[in-house]
């Protein structure tokens, strides 16, 4: 009875990290594709206990953000070079600025931060062509993304 209070918090923490990791995943394993969004182990990043992603593709200019905004609701958004104004560091935090009202800014506290701000500004002077636009491919998968994991994703890209 003493240590109940302290092992089922951690108990339940753990499984829904879990399970908010799994969504991330299986939404990921479903929109990887070499011709669109195919990005290097470095320039990925999962936090498990939020169900937040961010990654970059610099070899097809392709950003795919994946936020778990609250049960049931995900923020998938895919981005093109042309997709986003600018982008900012401050110590461990990247902000990259969208042209999308919806959701004007992308936030990540990753340590690779400073490495991904670079990353950004060699990829802005680059020309990529995909098969056709990233934000149009995604938006191609949401109704299957969201049947298969039983989740409402906002139209926003």
């Amino acid at each position: 009875m003493f240590w109940a209070p302290l092992v089922i918090p951690l108990i339940l923490f753990v499984k829904t990290s879990r399970t908010r990791g799994k969504l991330v995943k299986g939404i990921l394993h479903s929109l990887k594709s070499s011709e669109m969004f195919w990005p290097s182990e470095d320039c990925e990043f999962l936090i498990w206990n939020s169900g937040k992603y961010l990654g970059i593709d610099s070899q097809n200019g392709t950003i795919l953000y994946v936020n778990r905004i609250r049960k049931g609701q995900v923020d998938v958004v895919g981005l093109t070079m042309g997709d986003w104004t600018r982008r900012e560091l401050e110590g461990k935090k990247l902000r990259i600025y969208t042209k999308l009202p919806q959701l004007p800014c992308i936030e990540i506290s990753t340590p690779w931060a400073q490495r991904w701000y670079d990353i950004l500004g060699a990829m802005e002077y680059q020309r990529y062509t995909t098969p056709k636009p990233f934000g149009q491919y995604v938006s191609e998968h949401v109704e299957a993304l969201e049947s298969e994991n039983n989740i409402h994703i906002p139209k926003l890209a």
